[in-house]
């Protein structure tokens, strides 16, 4: 490897940056928001990346609740199915609707995880300016995106306040967590660090079933049966620790789809379309509805 690549072989790295590129290209058109007022503390230019950003929908013509989508893409980039498209479908159902443009690796899970919990905090914070409910506001992503948005619902207590404005004081606590066959278990945790470092530490915080508490939001989980990269017994042990916990929430196995497949309605490059599957969408909307968003 050369340290140039930051710890990456230059074909990884190379296909990263180009997915960078494709991600920013899928999301020109929306209302972008930096999380940061003066810059984004730590950011390093030479990664390759934009600083992270709220990447808005057109608020709705009445307040509601708002759904943050997290992509997945292994923390070293976001999927371009998982990102825009999602959001658009729940914008379509006539919730408010935001892309979170985290920060990817070589950035540490660390920064990642402060990005989606400032966004939280933007959200409520400007919930006036930009029609959203603040006392629904959701939180949801796939695969890794999945992984970062459960760390954010389940870590809200120990959110860091970096810059300190009036943003900061806010509460990051989502109302509700959607998630879409993502890595959440300490099982699959580990294998979403930086190249090269091992922190059994950070590996336990990036494990939500580990910090499931009373006080945690309902979750709403699907993943699928042919799902070749994450495991469906963490879904279970999740499942578990929210029951044990009296948390609510809701689980769905579908038998049809790969990993990847997002809406699951043909749009990804990752498997067939698939109706029964992609009724996931429908699902969580009428969670969301009943838990008053």
């Amino acid at each position: 490897m050369d340290d140039k690549y930051f710890g990456f072989t230059k074909e990884d790295w190379e296909r990263l940056q180009m997915e960078h590129r494709e991600w920013q290209e899928s999301l020109e058109g929306l209302t972008f928001v930096p999380l940061w007022p003066d810059g984004t503390p730590g950011y390093v230019p030479e990664y390759g990346q934009e600083e992270p950003k709220l990447c808005l929908l057109p608020p709705q013509k009445e307040k509601r609740g708002c759904v943050l989508v997290c992509a997945g893409g292994g923390y070293g980039m976001k999927s371009v199915f998982e990102g825009r498209m999602v959001a658009e479908k729940y914008h379509a159902y006539g919730y408010n609707a935001a892309v979170l443009d985290y920060r990817c690796k070589p950035y540490p899970r660390q920064m990642a995880l402060d990005d989606a919990q400032r966004a939280l905090k933007l959200l409520r914070y400007r919930a006036d300016e930009w029609n959203i409910d603040p006392e629904h506001i959701a939180i949801g992503g796939f695969s890794a995106g999945g992984n970062l948005s459960s760390t954010a619902a389940v870590q809200y207590e120990h959110a860091n306040r970096i810059v300190g404005d009036a943003a900061d004081q806010v509460s990051c606590r989502p109302a509700a967590e959607i998630q879409c066959y993502g890595a959440i278990t300490y099982a699959v945790s580990h294998q979403l660090g930086n190249p090269g470092v091992k922190d059994e530490e950070e590996n336990r915080k990036f494990s939500p079933e580990l910090h499931i508490t009373k006080d945690t939001p309902p979750f709403f989980m699907w993943m699928t049966g042919q799902d070749q990269i994450i495991p469906r017994e963490g879904f279970y042990e999740t499942a578990m620790a929210l029951e044990k916990a009296g948390v609510p929430y809701e689980l769905h196995l579908f038998p049809e789809g790969i990993h990847g497949v997002a809406l699951a309605d043909g749009s990804s490059k990752f498997g067939e379309r698939d109706d029964h599957t992609a009724g996931w969408m429908r699902l969580s909307c009428e969670w969301l509805e009943g838990l008053g968003f």
